[in-house]
């Protein structure tokens, strides 16, 4: 039996003809598959972990043989891993998916865009190179999105506002996108390099809509808090829970945003590329979602440590994605949670250009942050300019301010750093609306 299509009940007299045409459309851009979808990961968290890893390989099994008669790159390395008789471990040797191979396999599999909806890869991963998802693979990645919300009691068409950053897409799937938007009961507010010069609206706009949940990016969502926290003042109707993702999360971030929303913090990990990879329960670990995504640490020369994150898409045949390097340093690992599932757990532990960034020298972000004085909080980004050399740019920064911006950042990063604090006019976006904190400044 499949579950129902969740659908939020609203009031006014057209309530009924609304919520029908809600479902209507919702079907229409994600498919029955997607109740499906619903039902699998609804039973499939309590299952035990070698369950889960089994049937991850099953699955897994099936996305290779799919990619091995679409595109000849597959084929080269499924040869030299064994296939058809690979093993987990012979898996685990195959060459990780890079960004030139992902331009490569585009190339490849150009004739089979038709059924995808495009979906554009994180700015901050390099040039951007276009991934399609079928109906199916996408209902699942929203699946995956409607689980985590539901850990924190959020119906997925529960009224929710979106602050991302509005990607280039066709119109047909703009179109697919606006259906799906009002299907679910989301409104959309882009994050583009104006954001910030219009807190007070977007504020206005929230508190209109009076949202279950708030998901977007924490630069976006933080200033926002910061200003409701410097007028004192109080959403209408709190949220349920503000979803975070698209960019690391900082300790002063998280308790600024909790305490201006009267509301719990969740985080989200995932990319363009590959839709909902882990949501934060709410004990506070970030499940892996094993139904779509097979994420594993990279263990090749890395040491015990935080090793590069290499994840296989389970669920999209249009455009097989394994053992791609998403970018990202972390762990994955099964361990027991308090929440009372066995789903893998990851601990992302920032960008692997970050780390080159700093040359050798590991500085907590966290802890520099938090030693700012509150005002500045959000308003400084770290740029590593060589080894050993530190320069912290402070937006609208002058005077006392610099020094204190420079003492707070040598005390973080101890001796042997050079560090230094320059004043800015603001810091700037970047066209997917991301702000990064950490930046290499070498560049």
């Amino acid at each position: 039996m499949t579950a129902a299509v969740p659908v939020a009940v609203e009031a006014g007299s057209g309530a009924r003809l609304g919520l029908q045409l809600r479902r209507a459309g919702l079907r229409l851009v994600l498919g029955r598959g997607f109740e499906r979808a619903l039902d699998e990961f609804g039973a499939s968290q309590w299952l035990p972990a070698d369950v889960v890893r089994e049937r991850q390989w099953t699955r897994l099994r099936e996305v290779v043989s799919t990619a091995y008669g679409l595109s000849s790159l597959y084929r080269e390395r499924l040869d030299e891993a064994g296939w058809p008789a690979m093993t987990p471990e012979t898996f685990r040797r195959l060459r990780p998916l890079d960004r030139g191979d992902l331009e490569r396999l585009s190339h490849e599999l150009a004739r089979r865009r038709a059924a995808g909806l495009w979906r554009t890869s994180g700015g901050t991963g390099g040039s951007a190179v276009t991934v399609s998802f079928d109906r199916r693979a996408y209902g699942w990645y929203v699946a995956g999105t409607s689980r985590g919300l539901g850990w924190w009691g959020v119906d997925l068409s529960r009224r929710g506002v979106l602050l991302l950053g509005r990607s280039a897409r066709s119109p047909l799937t703009a179109a697919a996108a606006w259906v799906k938007d009002w299907a679910m009961n989301w409104r959309r507010i882009p994050v583009d390099v104006s954001f910030d010069a219009h807190l007070s609206a977007v504020i206005e706009r929230i508190d209109a809509w009076q949202p279950a949940f708030l998901y977007g990016y924490p630069s976006a969502v933080f200033p926002l808090a910061r200003l409701l926290r410097e007028r004192r003042a109080e959403m209408k109707r709190p949220p349920l829970v503000v979803v975070l993702t698209g960019e690391p999360v900082y300790a002063f971030q998280r308790e600024t945003i909790e305490a201006a929303f009267g509301c719990r913090v969740a985080r989200e990990y995932g990319s363009g590329e590959l839709g909902c990879v882990a949501f934060e329960c709410p004990a506070g670990r970030l499940h892996v979602n094993a139904e779509t995504v097979l994420l594993e640490r990279n263990a090749n020369g890395e040491g015990g440590g935080a090793g590069r994150l290499l994840a296989t898409h389970l669920r999209n045949a249009t455009f097989p994605l394994i053992r791609y390097d998403t970018g990202d340093l972390g762990t994955v690992e099964t361990v027991p949670c308090a929440c009372g599932r066995s789903l893998p757990v990851v601990d992302v532990a920032g960008r692997a250009r970050e780390r080159t960034a700093r040359a050798g020298g590991e500085t907590p972000p966290d802890g520099l942050f938090g030693a700012l004085p509150e005002r500045l909080r959000g308003r400084v980004q770290v740029a590593y300019e060589a080894p050993g050399v530190l320069t912290l740019r402070v937006e609208g920064g002058a005077g006392p301010e610099l020094d204190a911006v420079a003492d707070a950042g040598r005390q973080a990063v101890g001796p042997g750093w050079r560090v230094r604090a320059c004043a800015v006019g603001r810091l700037g976006r970047l066209s997917s609306g991301k702000l990064p904190y950490v930046v290499d400044g070498s560049r």
